[in-house]
């Protein structure tokens, strides 16, 4: 795609795009495919196709339920996940996330996992999202913080 393209399609200004290009290229997202064209790098294969994201916390369940919130416009279901035993009974705490479409997910010591509140699936903020994609797809091959779950 060309910059004056792009232009178009995002209504940003073309020394925007020429900085968000630039940006791009240092990552390794995008390459010159020709004079004024630029494409995606090898990384667009592995552009999830579903975005989860999960706070862990073992017990401050604000923190996790405003962390949630700041991820939501980014992904297609957010998560906070809690002991499972302190959790469970705690009807008010779990109505915030449900009220607010955040899913929680109860841990158990043996590791096992119950889901207290199924997420809301939203639309998402377009631009949120594809850059928490790249972003994804970017830190996939040397950062525990992602998992890439082949279905």
């Amino acid at each position: 795609m060309s910059p004056e393209y792009l232009t178009k399609q995002t209504w940003l200004s073309l020394e925007e795009i020429e900085r968000y290009i630039a940006d791009f290229i240092g990552l390794g997202l995008a390459q010159k495919t020709s004079r004024q064209s630029y494409g995606p790098t090898l990384w667009v294969k592995q552009l999830p196709k579903c975005i989860v994201s999960i706070e862990a916390k073992l017990s401050d369940w604000s923190t996790a339920l405003k962390q949630a919130l700041y991820n939501k416009p980014g992904v297609d279901f957010s998560y906070a996940a809690f002991p499972l035993e302190e959790f469970k009974g705690r009807k008010t705490v779990l109505y915030e996330f449900q009220r607010n479409g955040i899913g929680v997910l109860g841990i158990s010591q043996s590791g096992n996992w119950e889901i207290l509140i199924h997420p809301r699936r939203e639309p998402v903020n377009q631009i949120d999202y594809l850059t928490t994609a790249i972003k994804v797809s970017k830190e996939l091959s040397f950062s525990n913080k992602w998992t890439y779950i082949l279905n």
